[in-house]
């Protein structure tokens, strides 16, 4: 009998054990995706919704984007955490480059570059000849779109279970963007809106996506700019060098509604 209750006791313990095992792996190994740019990390968010990846913000999110390099260059490769693959942007913007760093922590590492997709002959975004430095490409629509689906294609690849849920996902993101090009066009031919303004040349992108010619500020039937200017009718946009939104879709909403409120003033 005592016997029997020792037998007992040791199966019990042996299960116990097994379980935390199991538990424990299963928090170890749960798949992640790091990000290190708002708009790298919104496109996977959105891609990645409804699954079990978790998708990992790299750089402190007080910093922006323009800040990004300088902390890269500081930090260290044993204050970072493990992920299975990164999303970047390295071969517009390499000062951002966030896979050879690491990559000290998983060798067996993957990289997506959504501005040039990494395979032969692979597409890439478009950009401006001759520029001096990068612009915010990914405010051109059809930069937007590739990205997503550079993104959409190898995040499927490497985990082929989600494959669904990331297709259902790339095609709902897909109309989010192609929704908001429409709303913008309709919006600038109902206002009668014939030329456009930057006060940043970054803003370019956005500016091209609209088909629209480029004047001098004070002839333009619209600014386009980051921050608000009374005197003039301005269109004020996230151009995402911080993480201030919690989605894709609201980021795109947000520049709908500015339009809008730059149009009925």
């Amino acid at each position: 009998m005592k016997l029997k209750s020792k037998l007992l006791v040791v199966i019990a313990s042996l299960l116990i054990l097994t379980a935390c095992s199991v538990n424990q792996q299963t928090a170890t190994t749960q798949p992640s995706v790091t990000t290190a740019t708002p708009v790298t990390h919104l496109i996977a968010s959105a891609l990645l919704a409804d699954t079990q990846v978790e998708v990992n913000y790299l750089p402190p999110k007080r910093l922006p984007i323009n800040r990004i390099p300088a902390w890269l260059n500081r930090v260290g490769a044993n204050e970072l955490t493990t992920s299975e693959a990164v999303l970047t942007l390295e071969s517009v913007l390499p000062d951002l480059a966030i896979f050879p760093l690491l990559r000290q922590k998983n060798i067996r590492l993957v990289a997506i570059d959504l501005a040039k997709e990494i395979a032969p002959g692979g597409a890439g975004i478009s950009q401006r000849q001759g520029i001096s430095e990068p612009e915010y490409f990914w405010l051109d629509s059809n930069n937007l779109l590739l990205m997503i689906n550079i993104a959409a294609k190898d995040l499927t690849r490497l985990w082929p279970n989600y494959a669904e849920q990331i297709s259902q996902n790339r095609q709902q993101t897909l109309r989010q963007v192609q929704q908001m090009a429409l709303v913008v066009d309709e919006l600038l031919f109902t206002y009668q809106i014939n030329s456009l303004a930057l006060t940043d040349a970054k803003l370019m992108p956005l500016a091209q996506a609209t088909a629209l010619p480029l004047v001098e500020l004070d002839n333009a039937d619209l600014v386009i700019a980051s921050r608000a200017n009374p005197s003039q009718k301005t269109w004020v946009v996230d151009p995402l060098t911080r993480p201030k939104v919690d989605s894709l879709e609201a980021w795109l909403e947000a520049l709908k509604v500015s339009l809008q409120s730059a149009l009925k003033e």
